[in-house]
């Protein structure tokens, strides 16, 4: 008596396991995009540009100079906007954040409310 076993071939295993993760990964991604909108739906303007701010310096900068390790500043903080999955480079006030480089750094500065450069209100990645 000989045994036969059953092969299952890679297009209907891909029909059993490919969409469950599929919408694994959509349920995911919606509650991601929900916590979100609901952290920054209880946030200043001030408190939002001082998130940017920071995380120009602290996440897209140092993904962006891996990136681009024969250069040493972005021509543009657009260069920046997809290490941080955004395309707005203007503060919560429609004002586009300004920034700079040196000694292999960023520094980042919306200015504030006023919509003026060295007052009170700037928001700067510096503090």
């Amino acid at each position: 008596m000989q045994l036969q076993r059953q092969v299952t071939s890679p297009s209907s295993l891909r029909r059993v396991v490919v969409p469950p993760a599929l919408a694994l990964l959509a349920v995911v991604g919606i509650a991601a995009s929900a916590r979100i909108v609901r952290c920054r739906a209880g946030m200043t303007r001030t408190d939002i540009a001082t998130l940017a701010v920071k995380d120009y310096v602290a996440e897209a900068f140092p993904g962006w100079r891996a990136d681009h390790p024969g250069r040493a500043c972005p021509t543009s903080l657009a260069e920046l906007s997809p290490y941080l999955n955004s395309r707005d480079t203007r503060d919560p006030w429609g004002e586009p954040y300004r920034f700079a480089c040196g000694a292999a750094r960023l520094f980042v500065v919306s200015s504030g409310e006023d919509g003026k450069l060295g007052t009170e209100d700037d928001i700067r990645s510096d503090r």
